[in-house]
């Protein structure tokens, strides 16, 4: 499928998630890459901290730390520049796990459940507890933020 044609980046991200959940994490890695490349080239900045943070996940669950924190980084920024406090909690859930200095995961991990927490806040109720759920699943590996 052409990177170009209508829709291609919600079923690129979607492969490349199937692709992760089902343990493939070299194949998430690849179909995440020719996407972030291809959303970069084009100024297309809609699902690049997606991709980036599930490039960083893939990353991290091949137990590459350096290239897990890359990824993670420039998904935070993506999620920043996009002001998506949807992906913010979550990447930094992710740098938590992935972070060796103690304070600086411990950091990451206060300020990712302040913005859950406030996401949950102002979620309808009869939602809510399907978002809170979303947090006992954990952001890698099953491990709470």
């Amino acid at each position: 499928m052409d990177l170009s044609a209508f829709g291609a980046s919600w079923i690129f991200l979607a492969k490349s998630q199937l692709a992760f959940a089902q343990g493939n994490y070299l194949e998430a890695i690849s179909i995440a890459d020719k996407m972030i490349d291809y959303m970069r080239q084009f100024k297309l900045n809609q699902f690049l901290a997606d991709l980036l943070l599930l490039n960083g996940k893939a990353h991290w669950a091949l137990g590459e730390r350096d290239q897990a924190r890359q990824a993670l980084d420039q998904a935070r920024q993506a999620a920043e520049a996009l002001g998506s406090r949807r992906m913010m909690w979550q990447i930094l859930g992710a740098l938590a796990e992935v972070e060796e200095d103690a304070a600086q995961a411990g950091e990451f991990r206060v300020q990712a459940q302040e913005i859950f927490q406030d996401i949950a806040n102002h979620t309808p109720a009869e939602l809510r507890q399907a978002f809170l759920a979303m947090q006992a699943v954990g952001i890698l590996h099953g491990r709470e933020i």
